[in-house]
């Protein structure tokens, strides 16, 4: 039974190791993508080894050369400037960071050095003298951060720069600025974990705790402020009966105790009973001392020691050894271990990191990662398994730590690097040379997986399919005589009875023996033919289309022609077409057959009664026919419908009348690449060269497109797969697109996310498990859409970080406006004239911090939030007085906004004069003049009531009599006056209208002054025939020069009729050609008053109108009148300095059977809605003084709502134009 047992017992412990070991392999899978900031990003050297996050979310990194602080976007830099007294005065800041509780920076300073912190409220530093004469002082010049206790007291060492050997423990009370001195020469602090294995503060009594050099321990009395010995090496250790000493301690936060260990034992003291209360031994460890001991979040005691690890359960009394190299830690590293320390931690793992060395006293540093939940250990390499890392490989230790969205943060030489979770977050499979289970090339021709859920790579140099691990086994075919060669360039297709059958150029059709796992040649034709389909049929038959020789069925057991369909016999069978790559077998049992050639084959039905095609045909004289000779694919909807997509559109299929209804060329879904059946007989579309995706149905004409307007990258989409989430994967030219079907957005990823892309044409595969495999143009991409959609739901921190005031900018405090940092104040009081203001604004995410995403307010100013985007930066001008709340939130990369953001508010105050006291005293005196001059009003009225009351009376009438006439007077005045502007402008086209016909009748009767001249000539030398040619010039110039004379004529006619008086009486009149004239007459109009005017003149003029009843004259000064205001805004909009802008009129008619419309469009700067509706009002103008009277809209309007009976309305955009319409009754004789 014995043996039994032991049996058992090393099955159990073998079966443990092995899974260990097993979980190990594949926890080296996982990678862990950084991105680099060094010199070249801004910092100010190349150790990044000392950084913090401070309690705003902003990254510091102390450097030897200075201070940098990281807002995600720039490292802004604090170099050493002793000459001023709050800036900071150190240079070499080796000494570390420490974040006080009241979030002070404190920062040590190394050869030279010194001691600073610095007030972030503030944005000040104060550097600490040293003296090593003065004990309240910095003693030396080397100091390095250590911790802060629980009193605010801050701990650091303090080190002589020439010997390292002199030192001293020193605490600082920030409020007293006061230093204390105690003589143990510590080391330096290493992590937030181990500090640095001398020192500990318990957070059960809050006592400190210290070993010393020569290995005793003593504890910090606060009242006599000394350290006191509690044992030393050697004697009995309290609470045990074992003589020993101590190598390192530290604090277990979650226990209370204190840790206190050597390589043989870890001791649990318990600092109030002032002795150990639990002992655990390593009898099987070496002699080697380096190690360190801790509590992790669980609640769970580590101790390392070399290359030796322990995890104790205290609570179940249960502990794990392990040794770097077996086991659960059987990693392999160059060189002997030297130390296991842990880096940092969370309630989720541990990061431990190993150091190690070779013969040559080479160091390396790894990385090793305790996951709790799993309860194993992943490896990682010095570039955290990901090749891409830019980490070298130096042996410079690094230093972990997690910001406060959860984001690893790695400070090395050179360099720190900061986790990045959405870099690199697809795997890229590529072609390796020194490695014979990579894929074969990085060419992909096809990615197939079979019912198996085997996964199948075709690649210009081979076949291979894809293993449990990273791994792929290449495939080969085997001749009769049992060579092997290469299958490149195939194309895989599985049939129902899961044979898996391949096409090859240079092999011909091709089936897998899967007992030997080999291809084999099917020999169904003489020689090797190239086959560039295949599809089974409902009978399990196989159609096979060969190149330039038509299409064969096969029986699938025997391999051999039962059917063929040969360009000899295509007469009998119908199937014109020798190059046949698109085959469908519908849902009824039917198979079709396309043509993607640019030919006049297209679509044939195969009959199977009668073993013959029908040809489906483009006729683009026939609604009911194919949009396109050229089939690229065919799908059935979930309604058992068909759709032929082609070069030129899609086409649905009608079973029951045997006709294709085509889609509309309004859509732009012309080249189609793919068809993907969706829900309720829709499908999606994915088109090249046309209009990117499509959901067409369940009509032909339903339609919804979404392309680049939309958000997708390219509207040449290579393909589209469905995910299991219901979103759409589209790979194209400028990276991969993903629309959510539900939300009818897109999500991008580039190169820099670790998308291969292609430059012609990608293939997509979903398979069982979920993933997505979409081949690129150097390898195969692996996307686990789960992992790649994670979004990260820590939201931003957002901070309003400056202020611009008038032309000033306020980040720092200066006194006066701001006593604290802008990102710390609440409110900003300004004087009146402090009208115009600024905001800097951030959000603190680090995961992608280019695609953070602002939105901003101004409270009492602003009606809505602006529009989401990624600048930080909002100006408001010209603001009234008056109380203002400008907030702003912000997103972090995946969209999860802090909807909460930051706030300010701003107080502009009113001047004097309109203050409360100011009105008051307005008021008073208001009321004193008011009650004077009431009294001496009562007191005369009184007196002359009754004799003045008739003659008042009468005056009065006289008064409203004489106000009334000039009333009317003035009426008439202005009326004129408009009417006169109104002709003046007209003078001046005309003016510039009749000069032209002037001009050529001036010229003409010159040239035929001199022909009448050789005329006489020539008759003298009695030269008759060049008499009569010449007479023949002077007879053509005659009738041009009486042409031109009755163009002045009606130029001159057509003045008059403007300028007389309008007698009511109503004419046939073109309404086309009245306001092309007045359009041309305003134009020249202005253009002779101001030669540098010029705008574009549109018209668009319905010659369906003919002739319509209206008085000319009233209708002319009334299109005169829009147009001349349409040039006037566009002028103005023009002279604003407008970049690219074009000044545009357009004038237009349209007949509407009832009624005629005329519309005068510009491009201007549109009217405000609060003075739309004023602009018919009499006098009312938005013209400058002395350029308009107000009427001319007014008697535009009442010409045509009552002289005419039509309408005069307006239509206006604010920043983009005005349409003004008159509607005229179309009475037509």
């Amino acid at each position: 039974m014995k043996n039994k047992g032991d049996f058992f017992r090393r099955t159990l412990q073998m079966l443990i190791v092995c899974l260990f070991t097993i979980s190990s392999l594949f926890a080296q899978k996982e990678k862990i993508a950084f991105e680099k900031y060094g010199v070249a990003e801004g910092l100010p050297e190349e150790v990044g080894i000392n950084f913090i996050q401070d309690k705003q979310g902003f990254i510091w990194v102390a450097t030897q050369n200075g201070l940098a602080k990281f807002d995600g976007y720039k490292m802004h830099v604090i170099r050493a400037n002793p000459n001023n007294r709050d800036g900071l005065h150190i240079r070499n800041l080796s000494g570390g960071l420490l974040l006080a509780i009241d979030g002070q920076l404190w920062i040590g300073g190394i050869l030279p050095g010194g001691l600073a912190s610095y007030d972030p409220i503030t944005e000040k530093f104060t550097n600490y003298l040293i003296d090593i004469e003065d004990s309240t002082r910095v003693p030396y010049s080397a100091n390095m951060m250590l911790f802060e206790d629980i009193f605010k007291n801050i701990w650091f060492l303090s080190r002589s720069k020439f010997n390292v050997q002199e030192g001293f423990l020193c605490k600082i009370d920030p409020k007293t600025k006061k230093v204390s001195r105690y003589p143990y020469n510590v080391s330096g602090k290493r992590n937030d974990i181990v500090l640095n294995f001398q020192i500990a503060e318990s957070k059960k009594d809050s006592t400190v705790w210290l070993r010393t050099d020569d290995y005793n321990l003593m504890r910090y009395d606060r009242k006599k402020d000394v350290f006191e010995t509690q044992f030393k090496k050697g004697d009995v250790i309290p609470g045990t009966t074992l003589t020993d000493s101590i190598i390192d301690i530290n604090s277990a936060n979650k226990s209370g105790l204190i840790t206190m260990a050597n390589n043989e034992r870890l001791f649990l003291w318990d600092p109030i009973l002032r002795k150990v209360v639990d002992t655990y031994n390593f009898t099987n460890r070496d002699a080697i001392t380096w190690g360190a001991s801790f509590e992790d979040t669980h609640g769970n005691f580590w101790v390392s020691s070399h290359d030796n690890l322990t995890r104790i359960n205290r609570e179940q009394a249960q502990r794990e050894d392990f040794k770097f190299g077996e086991g659960a830690l059987d990693f392999k590293i160059a060189g002997e271990v030297l130390l296991i320390s842990p880096e940092s931690q969370t309630d989720t793992y541990i990061l431990f990191q190993v150091t190690s060395t070779d013969n040559n006293n080479g160091r390396f540093i790894n990385t090793f990662k305790y996951n709790f939940e799993s309860k194993t250990f992943e490896f990682f390499d010095y570039q955290f398994n990901d090749q891409h890392n830019q980490f070298e490989n130096n042996g410079f230790r690094k230093r972990y730590a997690l910001d406060n969205t959860g984001l690893l943060w790695v400070g090395t030489r050179p360099n720190i690097y900061k986790q990045a979770p959405k870099t690199r977050q697809i795997e890229l499979y590529t072609h390796d040379t020194k490695k014979l289970q990579s894929i074969p090339s990085d060419t992909i021709l096809q990615i197939f997986e079979d019912t198996k859920y085997r996964l199948w790579i075709s690649t210009a140099s081979g076949l291979a399919l894809k293993q449990e691990d990273a791994n792929f086994k290449q495939f080969y075919y085997q001749d009769a005589n049992g060579k092997l060669s290469d299958l490149a360039w195939v194309q895989l297709y599985e049939v129902s009875k899961g044979q898996i059958w391949a096409t090859s150029d240079e092999h011909g059709l091709l089936r897998l023996n899967e007992s030997t796992q080999k291809f084999q040649r099917i020999n169904f034709l003489n020689g090797i033919n190239r086959v560039i389909n295949l599809k089974e049929d409902s009978h399990g038959n196989i159609w096979v289309s060969v190149l330039n020789k038509g299409v064969y069925v096969l029986e699938n057991e025997t391999n051999k022609i039962i059917t063929l369909f040969e360009p000899d016999t295509k007469e009998s069978h119908g199937l014109l077409s020798n190059y046949i790559r698109v085959m469908f077998l519908d849902s009824r049992g039917t198979m079709w057959l396309g043509d993607p050639q640019d030919n006049e084959f297209g679509l044939f039905k195969y009959n199977e009664k009668d073993n013959k095609f029908k040809h489906y045909k483009r006729d683009d004289r026939d609604s009911l026919s194919l949009n396109s000779y050229e089939i690229r694919e065919i799908i059935e909807d979930n309604l058992k419908r068909m759709w032929v997509g082609t070069d030129d559109g899609i086409n649905l299929y009608d079973y029951e009348k045997d006709v294709f209804y085509k889609s509309k060329k309004d859509f732009d879904i012309s080249s189609v690449r793919t068809l993907i059946k969706a829900a309720n007989g829709k499908i999606w579309v994915a088109t090249y060269a046309s209009g990117g995706l499509a959901l067409v149905g369940p009509g032909i004409h339903d339609v919804e497109m979404f392309g680049e307007d939309k958000g997708l990258l390219h509207n040449d989409v290579q393909d589209l797969v469905f995910d299991n989430h219901g979103k759409l994967w589209l790979p194209t030219e400028r990276g991969l697109s993903v629309f959510d079907t539900l939300t009818k957005t897109f999500t991008s990823y580039f190169e820099k996310d670790g998308f291969q892309k292609n430059g012609s044409r990608s293939s997509a595969l979903k398979t069982q498990n979920g993933d997505i495999w979409i081949d690129g143009a150097n390898g195969l991409n692996h996307i686990v859409p789960d992992k790649l959609s994670k979004k990260d739901m820590t939201v931003p921190s957002v901070y309003i970080t400056a202020m611009g005031v008038m032309d000033s900018m306020y980040a720092a405090p200066d006194g006066k406006l701001f006593k604290k940092a802008v990102s710390y104040t609440n409110q900003v009081k300004l004087k009146y004239w402090q009208k115009d203001v600024s905001f800097d604004f951030i959000g603190l995410h680090y995961l992608k911090p280019e695609d953070n995403q602002y939105s901003y307010k101004l409270e009492n100013y602003d009606t809505k939030w602006s529009t989401p985007s990624k600048g930080r930066s909002a100006f408001y001008t010209n603001l009234s007085p008056g109380t203002y709340t400008f907030k702003v939130k912000a997103s972090n990369a995946d969209g999860i906004w802090n909807e909460e953001g930051a706030s300010i508010e701003v107080v502009i105050a009113s001047p004097w004069w309109l203050t409360w006291w100011a009105y008051l005293i307005y008021g008073l005196i208001t009321l004193l003049i008011g009650f004077q001059v009431h009294l001496s009003q009562k007191e005369r009225t009184l007196r002359y009531a009754r004799e003045t009351a008739q003659k008042k009376e009468l005056e009065q009438a006289k008064e409203i009599e004489k106000a009334y006439t000039e009333l009317k007077s003035t009426q008439s005045q202005l009326i004129q006056s408009e009417k006169m502007a109104s002709l003046g402008e007209l003078t001046a086209g005309i003016a510039h209208e009749i000069q032209n016909p002037l001009n050529f009748v001036n010229n003409f009767a010159e040239v035929n002054s001199e022909l009448i001249e050789e005329m006489k000539e020539e008759l003298n030398n009695g030269n008759l025939e060049e008499v009569h040619s010449i007479a023949n010039d002077i007879d053509e110039n005659e009738k041009k020069i009486m042409f031109h004379g009755k163009r002045a004529d009606s130029i001159v006619k057509g003045m008059l009729q403007h300028s007389r008086i309008s007698n009511g009486k109503k004419e046939l009149t073109n309404i086309n050609a009245l306001a092309d004239e007045y359009l041309r007459l305003a134009y020249h109009g202005l253009r002779a008053k101001d030669k540098s005017f010029n705008a574009t003149m549109i018209t668009d003029f319905d010659e369906s109108i003919g002739n319509v009843e209206i008085i000319p004259q009233d209708i002319g000064r009334v299109i005169l009148n829009l147009i001349t205001n349409a040039f006037y805004v566009v002028d103005e909009k023009k002279k604003s300095g407008l970049e690219n802008y074009v000044p545009t009129v357009t004038v237009s008619t349209k007949n509407r059977d009832k009624n005629v419309e005329i519309k005068v469009t510009d491009n201007g700067n549109g009217i405000p809605e609060n003075i739309l509706s004023k602009i018919f009002e009499p006098f009312f103008t938005t013209k400058p003084t002395g350029k308009g009277t107000g009427l001319g809209l007014s008697m535009s309007y009442d010409i045509i709502n009552q002289s005419h009976g039509g309408n005069l309305a307006v239509k206006t955009k604010q920043g983009l134009g005005t349409t003004f319409t008159i509607t005229l009754p179309n009475n037509k004789k």
